[in-house]
């Protein structure tokens, strides 16, 4: 299998922590970012929900 080079813009706060709390499960970004990209081809959709509605608004109307 060949690689490619996938490259975007982040946070740097977000993106120390996202490095952090991946090394702690002994996984690198560019794991982590794999395991989402063959979650959503396999499955073709998102793998958490995304809303428009914040938690507290959800919250609210329960």
């Amino acid at each position: 299998m060949s690689t490619t080079v996938v490259s975007f813009f982040m946070d740097e706060d977000l993106k120390e922590n996202m490095e952090k709390v991946c090394a702690e499960m002994g996984l690198s970004m560019a794991d982590a970012f794999t395991m989402f990209a063959k979650r959503v081809t396999r499955d073709k959709c998102i793998p958490f929900e995304i809303s428009a509605v914040s938690s507290k608004q959800r919250k609210a109307t329960i």
